[in-house]
């Protein structure tokens, strides 16, 4: 377990991942590490993300806004476990946002959290590469993700991973998420003001 002076349970995936280096940009494989379209994911080292939470002004305060950032994206916006909507069944992660009072629910767990993103990076955006080479760069990610993921996930993802790339939009990613994994709350939003 996690050593933390404020006590969180941290999901054992979680951990998993910092002890396979995948939070880590030195190492040869980490989080997401797409060479085209990034996901818009930047992980946090555990000292890193222990020291955002403790810098930011009102998490550690209020008990109901117990939101512990664990990645950012590029805009600067934090991931998080959801500490004060964890339940015996789920720890939800959130997308916090740096310039708003609102935080969205993206997903149940951290597992289902990464198959999102993977969804998404199937959306290829721009032209900086050939298609060949971008599934290729998929199917990459996907050899060194596999261990964390749901079997059925993965069989979503080499799907998805093989067919056209322009034939899917955005919302149409969206709906085989929620479908695939059942989760009600997508995209709610949740109150963090002080």
């Amino acid at each position: 377990m996690l050593e933390n002076q404020y006590h969180f349970e941290f999901p054992q995936l979680y951990e998993t991942l910092l002890e396979d280096r995948m939070f880590d940009y030195t190492a040869p494989h980490y989080l997401l590490d797409y060479k085209f379209f990034g996901v818009d994911l930047e992980p946090f080292s555990f000292e890193e993300a222990l020291q955002n939470y403790e810098d930011f002004p009102f998490w550690d305060k209020d008990q109901s806004k117990q939101i512990f950032p664990f990645a950012q994206t590029g805009s600067g916006d934090w991931y998080g476990f959801c500490f004060s909507m964890k339940s015996e069944t789920s720890l939800p992660i959130v997308l916090m946002f740096h310039d708003s009072d609102h935080a969205l629910f993206l997903a149940d767990h951290l597992e289902d959290f990464i198959f999102y993103k993977m969804l998404m990076a199937s959306l290829k955006v721009d032209d900086e590469c050939d298609d060949e080479t971008f599934k290729a760069e998929l199917q990459r990610v996907l050899s060194t993700h596999k261990k964390y993921l749901k079997k059925e996930y993965m069989k979503v993802l080499e799907q998805l991973y093989v067919g056209p790339s322009a034939d899917l939009s955005d919302c149409d990613i969206e709906e085989i998420y929620i479908k695939e994994t059942a989760f009600t709350r997508f995209h709610e939003e949740l109150y963090c003001g002080i």
